[in-house]
C-alpha cells in the first residue's frame, strides 16, 4: 500500500515466519498491509487441522540504521614497576551514534592487542589495560563499538606508559650522636626505583647541609635522589653534636726518672692532646731533690676549654749507686697439682729489690684444670731500675696424686774462683717421676770480689706440689795466687827418630806440664821429608795461663837409602817337553823410595835340547841398591812308549780347506815319545 512504493512479502509455512520487504524505494512513514492464507494440515489436528488461517499484516517504514562513530581514546597508566596495577576503560564512553536514544545503549568490546601491555575485556563494555613490567613509552589497541541494531565501528586506544613515582630513600644507619670534638663521617643513604636501576638511583643521590662537630648543636643531612622520569624525593638525618665532657690525654715524654744521687736531673715535661681543642696547656706541680734519695712525683695536669680536666704523673728515683740487680721473684707456696676437675688458686708470688723494697708482680698464663697436663704460671717483677725478675710456678693436672718429689741432680762446674774472676752458676736439674720437666729454682749469690765461701740452694717443687729435697753448690772464692813466671816442662816423647830414605815416620809428640795450670797441650812445627836424606828438627810449644812459653826440638834424621829392590817373578809353565814353546813370564821390582824400577833379564832357554835353564832378573834402584832374582826352566826328552800308535795329534790352523794354504799337524806319540811337525799341503777334502 502506498504510491510508488513495492512492498515484497514471504511468509514459511513450516516456520510460521513473515517476512517483509521493499523492493523499490521505501519512505520512512509509508505504511503497508500484507495478508497471507495458511491451511492447518488434517494430520495434525491438534492444532486445528484443516482449519483455515488468514495472516494480516500491518506495518510502517521506518526510518533506516546510521552506524555509530568510535572516537578514539588515550591512556596514561604508571608502569607500576613489578605489579599488578591496571587502568579500566570504558572506549564507547565518547563515542557517538546518530540515531536518537541508541548512544546510551553502545557497547564495546576489546580484543587483546596491545604490544606493552595486556588488555582484558571485562563483558561490561570496559576494558582493563596492564603494562609489562617495566615497560615506558607508547603502545594502543583497538575496541570495536555496537549499537544495538549491530552497526559497528572500530576506535583506538592510544596509550603512553610513564614513570610516575619517586624513588623511596633508605637512610643508612651510622652513629649521628657525637660528642664535640669528635670526629663524624656520613654513612649516606641508598635509593630503590620502580623502574630504574636501584644502584644508579643510589649513586646519584645529593645530600645537602653540613654538621660542625666543633660546636654542640643539631645539623639535618638532605638527601635527594631523583629518578630517570625526573621524580624526586627526599630524606633527612638528624646529627647531634653533644657538648665536650671528654678530657685531654696527657703524653709523659720520655726521659731519665732514675738518677744517682747529686747527679742532675730535667724534667722532660709532657704533652697534652684534646679531642676539641687544637692546643692545651699543660701545668706542672711538684719538685725532685737530687740530693736526697728517695722517689719524687711530679704531677702533670691540663685543662681544655670546656673545663675537663687530666692529670698523671712522672715518678723520679734518685738512688744511691746505679741499680743492676734485678727483683727476687718468690713463688709464694701453694697447691700446684691437683686432680682434674678440682679447683685451683694461684698463690701468687712476692718481689722484693735491694734498691725498691718490696714490688709488685704480675702474672701470665692460665691453668685449664679440666684438662690433664702441665701448666706454667710465669711471675714477673720490675724495679724503678728497669731491671727485670722472674719466677714460675708449675701446675700440673693430674689423674691420680702424685707424692713423689722431684730429684734435683747439681750439674758439675767451676765452684773455686780467684777473687776478681768471673763466675757463672753452671744450675742444676731436676727430675721427677710424673712430671717430663720440672723447673729448678736458685737461690743465693756468689760475691767474686770477696774472698769467702758462698752457698747456692737449688729447690723443686714438681706439678703436685711435692719439693725436692734441696741441693746446694759451695763455691770458694779465693785470693790471688803470686804472680806465674815459671814456663811449662816440655818432655819430648821417645820415638824412632833415625829412618832410611823412603821408610814412614811418626811423630811420637810431646807432652807439657805446668806448676800453675797442670797437664797442658804443646803444639808442634816443622816436618820431615822421608824421602830425602837429611836431619829435620820438630819444634814443639807450650804456653801456660800466664803467657809463659817453652819449646824442645827432636831431630830426626833420614839416612841413604841402602834397601835393595825387591823382585817378584811371576808365575809361569817352567817345565816343558823337549821341541815345545816356552814363554818368559818376566818378573816385577818393587822399591822401597823409588816409584818405578827396571828388571833386567839374562839367560836363555834351548827347548830343542833337555837339560836345566836358569834365566836371571836384575833391578837396580837410584841409589845403586842391587837385586837379583831367578827363574829355573827345565826342558824335559819325550817319555819311553811301546806303543807305535799315535795317541794324540794336533793340527794348527783348523780345519783344512780351501781357505788355509797350508796345514800344520804336531803329531805325538811315537817311540821315544818323539814329537814330529810335519808340513800338509793345502787338500780340498
Amino acid at each position: 500500500d502506498g504510491a510508488g512504493t513495492d512492498i515484497a512479502g514471504a511468509y514459511d509455512n513450516g516456520t510460521g515466519v513473515a517476512t517483509v520487504t521493499c523492493t523499490a524505494v521505501c519512505a520512512a512513514g509509508e505504511t503497508y498491509t500484507l495478508d497471507y492464507t495458511a491451511v492447518v494440515p488434517q494430520a495434525d489436528p491438534s492444532n486445528f487441522g484443516g482449519v483455515l488461517f488468514v495472516l494480516h499484516l500491518e506495518g510502517t517504514i521506518a526510518a533506516g540504521n546510521t552506524a555509530p562513530v568510535a572516537v578514539d581514546d588515550t591512556l596514561s597508566p604508571d608502569p607500576a614497576y613489578n605489579s599488578s596495577t591496571f587502568v579500566r576503560i570504558s572506549p564507547a564512553a565518547n563515542d557517538t551514534d546518530a540515531d536518537a536514544g541508541e548512544q546510551a545503549t553502545l557497547t564495546a568490546v576489546c580484543p587483546n592487542n596491545g604490544t606493552k601491555g595486556t588488555v582484558t575485556d571485562n563483558g561490561d563494555s570496559t576494558c582493563d589495560y596492564l603494562p609489562n613490567a617495566g615497560a615506558i613509552g607508547t603502545d594502543s589497541f583497538t575496541y570495536t563499538v555496537s549499537d544495538v541494531n549491530g552497526a559497528t565501528d572500530t576506535g583506538t586506544v592510544n596509550v603512553t606508559i610513564t614513570d610516575q613515582e619517586a624513588p623511596v630513600i633508605s637512610i643508612t644507619a651510622g652513629t649521628d650522636s657525637v660528642e664535640a670534638g669528635g670526629s663524624w663521617t656520613d654513612a649516606g643513604a641508598t635509593a630503590t626505583d620502580n623502574y630504574d636501576d636501584n644502584a644508579t638511583v643510589t649513586a646519584n643521590i645529593t645530600a645537602t647541609g653540613t654538621v660542625d662537630t666543633s660546636t654542640v648543636g643539631t645539623y639535618t643531612v638532605t638527601y635527594t635522589a631523583t629518578d630517570a622520569a625526573g621524580n624526586t624525593s627526599t630524606a633527612d638525618r638528624t646529627v647531634t653534636v653533644t657538648a665536650d665532657v671528654t678530657a685531654p690525654v696527657i703524653t709523659v715524654t720520655s726521659g731519665t726518672d732514675s738518677v744517682v744521687i747529686g747527679g742532675s736531673w730535667t724534667d722532660a715535661g709532657a704533652t697534652a692532646t684534646d679531642n676539641l681543642d687544637s692546643s692545651v696547656t699543660v701545668s706542672t706541680s711538684g719538685t725532685v731533690d737530687v740530693n736526697t734519695i728517695g722517689s719524687y712525683t711530679i704531677t702533670y695536669t691540663a685543662t681544655d676549654t670546656a673545663g675537663n680536666t687530666a692529670t698523671t704523673t712522672r715518678t723520679v728515683s734518685i738512688t744511691a749507686t746505679p741499680d743492676t740487680t734485678p727483683p727476687v721473684v718468690t713463688v709464694t707456696a701453694g697447691t700446684d697439682t691437683i686432680i682434674a676437675g678440682n679447683s685451683w688458686t694461684d698463690a701468687g708470688a712476692t718481689a722484693t729489690d735491694d734498691v725498691d723494697g718490696t714490688l709488685s708482680v704480675t702474672a701470665s698464663g692460665s691453668v685449664n684444670t679440666s684438662t690433664v697436663g702441665s701448666y706454667t704460671i710465669t711471675y714477673t717483677a720490675t724495679d724503678s731500675a728497669g731491671n727485670i725478675g722472674t719466677a714460675t710456678r708449675i701446675v700440673t693436672i693430674t689423674a691420680a696424686p702424685d707424692t713423689t718429689p722431684p730429684v734435683i741432680t747439681v750439674t758439675a762446674g767451676t765452684d773455686s774462683v780467684v777473687i776478681g774472676s768471673s763466675w757463672t752458676d753452671a744450675g742444676a736439674t731436676a727430675t721427677d717421676n710424673v712430671d717430663s720437666s720440672v723447673t729448678v729454682n736458685t737461690s743465693g749469690s756468689v760475691d767474686v770480689n770477696t774472698v769467702g765461701s758462698y752457698t747456692i740452694t737449688y729447690t723443686a717443687t714438681d706439678a703436685a706440689g711435692n719439693v725436692a729435697t734441696p741441693a746446694t753448690r759451695t763455691v770458694t772464692v779465693t785470693a790471688a795466687p803470686p804472680a806465674d813466671t815459671t814456663p811449662p816442662v816440655i818432655t819430648v816423647t821417645v820415638g824412632t827418630d833415625s829412618i832410611e830414605a823412603g821408610d814412614s815416620w811418626t811423630d811420637a809428640g810431646a807432652t807439657a806440664t805446668d806448676d800453675v795450670d797442670g797437664t797442658l797441650s804443646p803444639s808442634a812445627s816443622g816436618s820431615v821429608d822421608t824421602r830425602t836424606a837429611g836431619t829435620y828438627t820438630i819444634t814443639y810449644t807450650a804456653t801456660d795461663n800466664a803467657g809463659n812459653v817453652e819449646t824442645a826440638t827432636r831431630t830426626v834424621t833420614v839416612t841413604a837409602d841402602v834397601t835393595a829392590p825387591v823382585i817378584t817373578v811371576a808365575p809361569g809353565t817352567d817345565s816343558v817337553v823337549v821341541g815345545a814353546a816356552w814363554t818368559d813370564a818376566g818378573a816385577t821390582a818393587t822399591d822401597n823410595l823409588d816409584t818405578s824400577v827396571i828388571v833386567a833379564v839374562s839367560g836363555s832357554v834351548d827347548i830343542n835340547t833337555a837339560g836345566s835353564y836358569t834365566v836371571t832378573y836384575g833391578a837396580s834402584d837410584a841409589a845403586g841398591n842391587a837385586a837379583t832374582a831367578t827363574r829355573v826352566v827345565t826342558v824335559t826328552a819325550a817319555a819311553d812308549n811301546d806303543d807305535e800308535n799315535i795317541f794324540g795329534c794336533s793340527m794348527s790352523p783348523t780345519p783344512i780347506n780351501a781357505s788355509n794354504a797350508a796345514d800344520w799337524w804336531v803329531v805325538a806319540g811315537f817311540i821315544g815319545f818323539m814329537a814330529v811337525r810335519r808340513r800338509k799341503e793345502k787338500e780340498q777334502s
